[in-house]
């Protein structure tokens, strides 16, 4: 196993900068999980630690060795696609052996290989199977086994299941949770699904345009953001912002809206009063209330059985709801709702910061 150290990492294509300057530090064992919108370079960044794309600037250390230069066999690292890239004339047991068989290892440690990551993988009974005989899941599932065969230092996982069914991507999540206890390998894994990366990660990067915005606990960095950005990417739904003016008075602070209602916030330090803000809420932040101070028309209503999503304006901006169990809501309600202090981030307006 290794860790994984970027220092000032940088890639250019020609005069276009993609990843200006970049630090990192993966420990021994971890489960990062890469998060952003598409073309921030996340998976480019994947790439450059494989070994497929060249580093324009900085250091790449696996181990405590400098890997800028590695050839990627030398890298002993496995990287897991979004698409399965299986043999459709070979077996699910010859996909599997397919590598190190190239790489001339022993049959007898080959098979002994192949038969372990069958066992993790729950792969056993289709060991005989063509890859068109097993489903999509199963199929994903091959192509980690090929990657466990190596016994690599690190696993890097690029969007492997992008290409699968809603139900078949909360199983493979199981199963990569499973994979990660049984080998306790270092994981880098590529994703622009939240939901994976909040159940599966250690800890989660979220990058934009190229730099991380912020590294922390999939909890920190839900309940704690450092910005917009952060706090309007990760959740689902995601957090719904509405533009005010900040009031900063003794006894605590309140958030106005252009239409004239007062929202009680948290009352941050060194902030003047008439600051121009963005308040921002989770949908499940939000409550019933008859003195609730927020006023939501309410537009689109979606039963999912356990809760009801409700969505509006709030003073001209869309507001996403999340409400347990089955209120009576319509379309073309006007609704007041509330939502404590502390549950309200703060954003200035201006330069987008968690005040």
């Amino acid at each position: 196993m290794a860790d994984i150290s970027l220092n000032n990492i940088n890639k250019r294509f020609h005069a276009t900068t993609i990843i200006p300057s970049l630090d990192l530090t993966v420990v021994d064992g971890e489960f990062i999980v890469i998060v952003g919108p598409s073309g921030c370079g996340k998976s480019t960044l994947l790439r450059m630690i494989a070994g497929l794309e060249p580093i324009s600037g900085g250091n790449l250390m696996i181990g405590g060795v400098r890997a800028n230069d590695l050839p990627p066999q030398k890298r002993n690292i496995s990287m897991v696609f979004q698409s399965y890239a299986l043999f459709p004339h070979l077996t699910v047991e010859q996909n599997i052996s397919f590598g190190p068989e190239v790489r001339g290892m022993d049959r007898a440690e080959t098979k002994k290989r192949v038969l372990r990551a069958a066992e993790i993988l729950n792969l056993t009974p289709y060991l005989d199977r063509k890859p068109s005989e097993i489903s999509g899941g199963q199929r994903q599932r091959v192509a980690m086994g090929r990657a466990i065969v190596r016994d690599p230092d690190v696993f890097l996982f690029d969007e492997p299941l992008s290409n699968l069914d809603a139900h078949l991507r909360v199983e493979m999540r199981t199963e990569i949770k499973r994979l990660h206890s049984a080998v306790k390998a270092t994981v880098l894994y590529v994703t622009h699904d939240q939901i994976e990366a909040m159940t599966l990660a250690d800890r989660i990067v979220i990058m934009n345009e190229g730099r991380i915005e912020q590294v922390g606990t999939p909890l920190e960095l839900y309940d704690e953001p450092v910005n917009r950005f952060v706090a309007g990417f990760l959740g689902s739904p995601s957090m719904a912002f509405v533009e005010g003016l900040l009031h900063v008075a003794e006894d605590g602070a309140f958030v106005e809206l252009h239409e004239g209602s007062r929202i009680p916030v948290r009352k941050p330090a060194g902030q003047k009063t008439g600051c121009a803000v963005e308040i921002g809420i989770r949908p499940d932040n939000l409550q019933f209330g008859e003195d609730g101070p927020i006023r939501l028309h309410v537009e689109v209503v979606e039963p999912t059985g356990s809760e009801v999503l409700v969505y509006g304006q709030v003073a001209d901006r869309p507001i996403r709801c999340a409400f347990r169990g089955r209120p009576e809501v319509s379309p073309g309600d006007m609704l007041c709702l509330s939502a404590a202090p502390d549950a309200i981030h703060v954003f200035d307006r201006q330069s987008g910061l968690r005040i």
